[in-house]
């Protein structure tokens, strides 16, 4: 990372501070990052010198294939918490909303029990770091880090890309102190916002109409200035 960038990138937040919506959208650029460096081995030429078996190729493709499978992954739990209804996300997928929700709800329970449990665990032990089998990574500083790379990495030679911008992940993420967003009438409250019977995620009425999965929110009765207190909580 060059001087200019370190100067332009915002200072680092606490994890606790971005929303679920963010830690998945940074999980997703993280997978997106393993896929690109992967498939990068194959686009190199054989260097001289270098003795490679003769299925490095292979090999290759299959690591990139397993790393898709995890971006795929990743881009449906990122939708599933910026407000995307499994039928938004099975047409997206060109399957039926109950296949989409079959084969990807344990994914998007999963991500939320284990940001769950890390942000538990955070108070007595800040340095934590997300579980190792898990999507979650360190939000903050891996958001500076693909925008750092972006930066300098420039437009990409051949494509239609532009280069990125110092920050531009990090500006897209949720600022506490004002983010409402509202998705599919669903209003996600900011970090430290007081409400009674606060919810983390989402703040709505269910009806037996609803979408059927399982939702973070805050356990806490009181409106309350500090962290959140979450759970895992079956709604809809």
């Amino acid at each position: 990372m060059t001087e200019a960038t370190q100067r332009t990138q915002p200072p680092v937040r606490p994890f606790e501070s971005y929303t679920p919506a963010d830690h998945a959208r940074v999980a997703m650029a993280r997978a997106a990052w393993s896929v690109l460096t992967e498939a990068y081995e194959a686009l190199v030429p054989e260097r001289p010198g270098v003795a490679r078996p003769m299925t490095v190729l292979i090999d290759t493709a299959r690591s990139v294939h397993v790393l898709a499978d995890r971006l795929l992954r990743a881009a449906v739990i990122a939708g599933h918490e910026q407000g995307l209804t499994w039928t938004q996300i099975g047409v997206a997928l060109d399957v039926t909303k109950q296949s989409a929700h079959e084969r990807f709800a344990d994914a998007v329970t999963e991500f939320r029990r284990d940001l769950v449990h890390h942000l538990d665990a955070l108070p007595g032990k800040p340095d934590a770091q997300p579980p190792a089998a898990s999507l979650l990574c360190d939000t903050s500083r891996y958001a500076r880090r693909v925008d750092a790379w972006r930066a300098e990495l420039g437009a990409v030679p051949g494509t239609m890309s532009v280069a990125g911008q110092p920050g531009e992940l990090l500006a897209q993420l949720s600022d506490p102190a004002t983010a409402v967003t509202h998705v599919n009438g669903i209003s996600a409250r900011p970090a430290d916002a007081p409400a009674p019977r606060c919810r983390f995620t989402a703040d709505t009425d269910w009806t037996p109409d609803s979408e059927p999965g399982e939702y973070l929110v805050c356990t806490d009765v009181d409106g309350h200035p500090g962290r959140h207190r979450l759970a895992v909580s079956g709604l809809g």
